[in-house]
């Protein structure tokens, strides 16, 4: 039962690992550099642009406090980058990568754990199935949390980390129970499902105590949608992949099938 679990763990984890890591750098990443532009002064909103033409220029064009003068020269295309800025995007991509690897394999535990907690249960686990619970945890690890606190773009206002994480966590335990809930409770005890996908939203997520971000917010809108239609394809991804692995190492006797 063991080397199944970590199985179908490891495998699907790192299925969508992979598929996190390409779609997050190719819509995620490109709207994350935009927004550090904005963050460090490079761009400025409109709304924040300074009415003198002579001081919006230099606004446009500002520099971090501290920094050291450098030349802007002519033969980069974004003004300034040097041969660094490949090196960089190479490290951001690595990261990236790794990071959604071992995110999406801490997932995939958690999601056989509840295969097997499911199969000693009698439930079926299929490729159906599979996605439907893959899809379950999307919810409650980013479409939950993200309705009360949204994915936030560097450059955005937010209550500090720690109030945050904290909420995050009441958030997404409390939604697993309550879809867990209502997927295999009974009778009036269903009801107790619902109060707990309220729950952590009546309590109130920690917001910001003034709205200021620097970066557009239309440019945050995209960054949120982006980041949760990505979770999407990727939990179901996870899931799918977690059960097809999941029925593979199965007895040959207690193997339902995939259709």
């Amino acid at each position: 039962m063991i080397r199944r679990i970590f199985a179908s763990a490891l495998v699907a984890g790192l299925a969508a690992g992979a598929v996190a890591s390409v779609l997050q750098n190719a819509f995620v990443v490109p709207v994350l550099l935009v927004a550090e532009r904005y963050e460090t002064g490079a761009l400025v909103h409109p709304a924040y642009a300074p009415r003198d033409p002579v001081a919006a220029a230099d606004a446009g064009h500002a520099h971090a406090e501290g920094s050291a003068p450098h030349d802007h020269g002519a033969g980069t295309s974004d003004g300034g980058a040097s041969d660094g800025g490949a090196s960089d995007g190479m490290a951001r991509l690595a990261m990236t990568a790794a990071t959604e690897l071992v995110a999406f394999s801490a997932f995939g535990l958690f999601l056989v754990a509840g295969f097997a907690l499911a199969a000693r249960a009698g439930i079926r686990i299929g490729a159906a199935e599979g996605i439907a619970w893959g899809l379950a945890g999307f919810v409650a690890v980013q479409l939950a949390p993200g309705a009360s606190l949204a994915p936030e773009l560097p450059g955005s206002s937010a209550a500090p980390l720690g109030p945050r994480q904290v909420w995050w966590v009441i958030c997404v335990a409390a939604t697993a129970a309550g879809l867990a809930t209502l997927a295999f409770a009974r009778g009036p005890v269903r009801a107790a499902g619902l109060a707990l996908l309220a729950f952590p939203h009546l309590l109130g997520a920690p917001g910001p105590t003034a709205y200021g971000g620097v970066a557009p917010p239309e440019l945050a809108a995209l960054f949120a949608s982006r980041s949760l239609a990505i979770g999407a394809v990727c939990w179901a991804v996870l899931g799918y992949v977690a059960a097809l692995i999941w029925v593979r190492e199965a007895p040959a006797t207690a193997r339902p099938g995939l259709a």
